[in-house]
């Protein structure tokens, strides 16, 4: 098994599911140990995301993956369900000069005894077990590393920041986010079960010129009935937002008359995509039905579980 394995598994379901409603268990407790540099902090309810048809249609898919069943089988002998002991996954992302190294951390609250844990960690041949801050630490390949930080605690990610969340829960300290990230925290709904907010840094708008006068963004996602998601978008004034809200309409347009995109599914979402502006604010809305949503969470699903055949 790679280290990445819980990482992969935790970010799929993240970033190609949605919810349910519930507002326990959004996460907010867990953002302490989250990077104070990140480029996107978020968190997914994963009780209420369970009870969704897309999460398990998309688990099914994540069973087929080798690399996904060695791990839970893995867990699985030491005692530990993953999929019935996480409740929370709170994730954070930083900014890095090569996006094929990323760096991720992600903190999974659950029923994750520290001696059974260890003792499946123990067992990876591919883990190393070292100690940092008075915690055992286990180095896997490509600079990752997983970490129990208590009976229900388990993080896992880039070594930089396993080794810094880790100092801060030993210390007790609280990660003091970038004043614009701050901001895009305080501005997502998390009533749902999946939010998001992010950064956008000046580096970003360097590389990418569409970016500029774009301060943030933050989010939420529900998928009770199709697809819905609202995102905030923070600009630095009102003829920015306005900008965006006239790009958003050439795009759609052109998504629409795609005819590969359209073969996918994804063109046939546009018709349920909206952008409007209030002053330096735009606001993306997105509202698909349930059959157009569930035949591109199958085609994307497919996709994924091909790139491990």
């Amino acid at each position: 098994m790679r280290a990445l394995t819980l990482i992969a598994t935790a970010l799929l379901v993240t970033l190609v599911l949605a919810p349910q409603e519930a507002s326990a268990g959004n996460g907010e407790n867990l953002l302490p140990l989250l990077p104070a540099d990140a480029l996107i902090v978020g968190a997914v309810n994963m009780e209420a995301l369970r009870a969704t048809p897309t999460y398990r249609h998309v688990s099914s898919t994540i069973e087929s993956i080798p690399q996904a069943q060695q791990a839970r089988q893995g867990l699985a002998a030491a005692g530990i369900n993953m999929e019935e002991a996480t409740r929370t996954i709170a994730f954070a992302a930083n900014e890095v000069s090569n996006p094929a190294n990323p760096s991720v951390l992600v903190v999974m609250e659950g029923a994750f005894p520290q001696e059974t844990v260890l003792t499946a960690l123990r067992g990876q041949s591919d883990l190393t077990e070292e100690a940092h801050e008075g915690h055992p630490l286990f180095a896997g390949p490509q600079r990752t590393a997983t970490a129990s930080l208590s009976d229900t605690i388990l993080i896992a990610g880039s070594r930089p920041l396993v080794e810094a969340a880790i100092a801060r829960h030993a210390a007790s300290e609280e990660s003091r986010f970038n004043s614009t990230l701050r901001t895009q925290v305080r501005a997502a709904d998390k009533s749902g079960v999946v939010w998001f907010a992010g950064r956008v840094t000046s580096r970003m708008q360097r590389d990418n010129s569409e970016l500029n006068g774009i301060n943030g963004v933050a989010g939420s996602l529900d998928l009770r009935s199709g697809l819905t998601m609202r995102m905030r978008i923070d600009t630095a004034d009102e003829d920015t937002a306005s900008k965006l809200v006239s790009d958003f309409a050439t795009s759609r347009e052109r998504i629409a008359g795609d005819s590969t995109l359209r073969s996918l599914g994804v063109a046939g979402m546009v018709d349920g995509m909206s952008m409007t502006s209030d002053g330096s604010t735009a606001t993306l809305n997105v509202n698909v039905a349930a059959d157009a949503w569930n035949r591109l969470v199958a085609t994307l699903a497919a996709l994924v579980a091909s790139e491990f055949e």
